[in-house]
């Protein structure tokens, strides 16, 4: 079952695709884009890279969508053939219905990778894309051959600092609580141009929060994650505290590789973009 949510109206629809199709300018790679069908409507996915090369899925963070990996995509699509994927009930360009159970993205995302005919695949999630990553790779894990997690937030509690901060967000989408907040989970938060800042305010303005449970991953799932799975953390990670995250991992399931990242906080791809690149072509290659 799932429910229509994604955008305020239709007109705050046309102002945020209007930013996405703006910000996709920048792309730095040639693409092509496909609209595949499934089940849960319409999904939009960006690709690049050689045809013959091993296929890398890209799942963005919550509220946005695949022009997230803007810093990423060059480097990657010269070694994988990268299929991003614009998150369905997200601030993108995929159809509006939300999932009301995480398990449901699961089979939303086997529909995407069988109508693309894609399998034996790099999965990276980052955040939200991230717990949506482990759950796939836990209930369809012969579709995954290494896994990799940027600071999902199903592996501990949230802080209510964090939460506070992204309900405010939403609330209060103005140019200087949008500046703010980037600052708060982005260690290059000051260096966002204005461009960034207001294609951020305008794409708050227009999504509706995605208020679905976001479930703490059982050590019983840790450890049935696949052999080949990369865990990234931000050193200064606000989501959570990274230590204890980390700790938590290395005990439970050894078999997971754990990178701390330093001088990065939440938005560790983009924090450290080289050495995430770098990290992923060596793991998943």
């Amino acid at each position: 079952m799932t429910i229509q949510t994604a955008y305020k109206s239709d007109n705050a629809k046309k102002k945020a695709l209007g930013i996405y199709e703006e910000t996709l300018t920048q792309w730095p790679v040639s693409y092509e884009s496909r609209l595949v069908e499934t089940t849960f409507g319409e999904t939009y996915v960006i690709i690049s890279g050689a045809k013959e090369a091993k296929p890398l899925v890209l799942l963005h963070g919550g509220g946005g969508n695949s022009t997230m990996w803007l810093d990423n995509i060059s480097t990657l699509s010269k070694h994988f053939r990268v299929h991003a994927v614009d998150i369905i009930g997200e601030a993108g360009k995929s159809a509006g219905t939300r999932p009301v159970k995480i398990t449901e993205y699961s089979t939303w995302l086997k529909e995407v990778l069988d109508a693309l005919n894609i399998s034996n695949i790099a999965l990276c999630g980052a955040s939200l894309g991230g717990a949506l990553a482990h759950q796939f790779a836990l209930t369809f894990p012969q579709y995954v051959d290494s896994l990799i997690l940027l600071a999902p937030p199903s592996l501990l509690k949230m802080r209510l600092g964090f939460i506070f901060r992204g309900l405010f967000a939403n609330v209060l989408p103005t140019t200087l609580f949008a500046r703010n907040f980037l600052k708060y989970i982005s260690s290059k938060g000051k260096e966002f141009p204005e461009q960034f800042i207001q294609a951020f305010v305008t794409q708050v303005k227009s999504y509706k929060l995605n208020t679905m449970r976001i479930p703490i991953i059982s050590n019983d799932e840790l450890v049935n994650l696949p052999a080949r799975t990369l865990l990234f953390l931000g050193e200064d990670e606000v989501l959570y505290d990274a230590k204890r995250v980390a700790a938590r991992v290395k005990s439970v399931a050894p078999h997971i590789t754990v990178r701390t990242i330093s001088a990065a906080k939440h938005m560790v791809s983009i924090d450290q973009s080289d050495l995430v690149n770098e990290k992923i072509i060596s793991f998943s290659s």
